[in-house]
């Protein structure tokens, strides 16, 4: 995939919309006593935003930052609400314009090929193997099995190849 490609893009966009709603939900709560990890967080939140060039965003969470590192305690409690919905809203527009990009084909199931495939590099903790695997299997749509693919999806965020192998040797059992 050369760079600057539309599939980059996409990709890009698409791990933000999955991964900035755990990080709002953890700042949602802001206290004094956890105001240094709220200031760790709206920093993630602020790379991440302008990693898409959504700057207006990105510069609502450098103020929070500040104030956090500053220990500013009304400032952020003041604010902090107005940036969580400005940042929900915008990952509603980019999920709709995802949904409407992004046309994956329907499947009955996932290939048993393609995740006997995704078993080897589990085993081999070969993680070239398994993005390939992933991204074959991310391009489609399941009837049944699409709750499989959220969890590999996670369980690879977490780099867990142990129980994805013990789970797919169980699924794949002939």
């Amino acid at each position: 995939m050369p760079f600057g490609s539309e599939e980059i893009l996409l990709h890009v966009l698409q791990v933000f919309v999955t991964d900035t709603p755990r990080l709002l939900d953890k700042i949602r709560q802001v206290t004094r006593e956890n105001l240094q990890e709220y200031m760790i967080i709206v920093h993630g939140v602020k790379g991440s935003c302008r990693g898409i060039f959504a700057e207006s965003l990105a510069a609502q969470a450098d103020k929070l930052e500040q104030a956090a590192r500053e220990e500013r305690y009304s400032y952020v409690e003041k604010h902090n609400n107005a940036f969580i919905q400005k940042a929900e809203a915008l990952l509603t527009s980019l999920q709709e314009m995802l949904d409407a990009e992004t046309h994956k084909v329907k499947k009955d199931a996932p290939d048993n090929s393609i995740l006997a495939d995704l078993l080897e590099a589990s085993k081999s903790y070969d993680i070239d193997g398994v993005d390939s695997a992933m991204t074959e299997l991310e391009k489609y749509e399941y009837e049944t099995g699409e709750e499989l693919i959220s969890w590999l999806r996670e369980t690879i965020k977490v780099m867990g190849f142990k129980e994805i192998a013990q789970r797919l040797s169980q699924i794949l059992k002939p």
